[in-house]
């Protein structure tokens, strides 16, 4: 019998492609990895091609508790809880359940490894993170793209636009930029795996630093990328380590030398 991994990153979009490195090594080294998923992001499943042994079970919240049933699901809901308690060691550190259980808050790692938020999550296991878009195929739905490209945000082949985002988890900033611009925002029916169409063809990005920044590393996008900070104060060590493209960045969307896309 494989032993199991339970992994508690169960949202965050940019986290949970971020992090498939790391589901994958577990799988390889023998692991039976389980890595619930919160409901909203249920989509996400569809648009990462599977990686054997590696089981996306969906979590749901009901009033103030969560829920979910798969294997060791038990388990999972009270070690999750636990890894809440900064003073408890689930916080911090893989734990070991018995002889064939481990279970890994990803989403608490910086404490335990001082590094920055997104480095810590490989660092807790002691995994490099520097090719993990090596690990992250993506199922597109082509006609889904040509549709939100075409026939919902009424674009064409030769526009010359820019795409902005403000909006992250934590909330959303305002700002304008100069010229044709197309923001991205929720549209029923379509995940954010199906703006990559509009990513393509945009003709630069101008990003608060959230899951597009992941996505964009993923599209290997090598038009003009802009970004600036959601933290306050302004900080882009979380994420910095992790990115390989060149990124323009700067504390808020004013200090952001942009030009019209038209210019372009």
């Amino acid at each position: 019998m494989k032993s199991t991994c339970l992994i508690a990153q169960a949202d965050g979009i940019g986290d949970i492609l971020f992090c498939r490195k790391i589901a994958y090594e577990l799988a390889e080294s023998g692991y039976r990895v389980i890595w619930p998923i919160k409901e909203q992001l249920s989509w996400l499943r569809y648009h990462m091609r599977p990686i054997p042994n590696v089981e996306y079970p969906v979590v749901r919240k009901r009033t103030d508790e969560w829920e979910g049933t798969f294997d060791h699901s038990d388990m999972y809901f009270k070690l999750l809880g636990a890894s809440w308690d900064h003073d408890n060691p689930v916080f911090n550190r893989p734990i070991k359940v018995g002889d064939d259980l481990i279970f890994v808050a990803l989403w608490a790692s910086e404490t335990r490894t001082g590094a920055p938020l997104m480095p810590s999550k490989y660092q807790m296991l002691d995994m490099d993170f520097r090719d993990w878009t090596d690990f992250v195929s993506l199922k597109r739905r082509p006609y889904a793209e040509a549709e939100l490209f075409y026939d919902v945000l009424g674009l064409r082949d030769h526009d010359k636009y820019t795409l902005v985002n403000g909006t992250c988890s934590s909330g959303t900033i305002r700002f304008a930029a100069p010229g044709k611009t197309v923001e991205l925002e929720e549209i029923a029916g379509f995940s954010l795996i199906d703006w990559s169409m509009v990513i393509e063809k945009a003709r630069q990005i101008v990003t608060i630093d959230t899951s597009l920044v992941l996505l964009v590393e993923l599209l290997k996008i090598k038009q003009p990328l802009y970004m600036f900070s959601r933290y306050s104060p302004p900080s882009f060590e979380q994420v910095k380590d992790i990115l390989s493209l060149d990124w323009n960045m700067a504390p808020y969307p004013g200090n952001l030398s942009i030009v019209p896309a038209e210019e372009l």
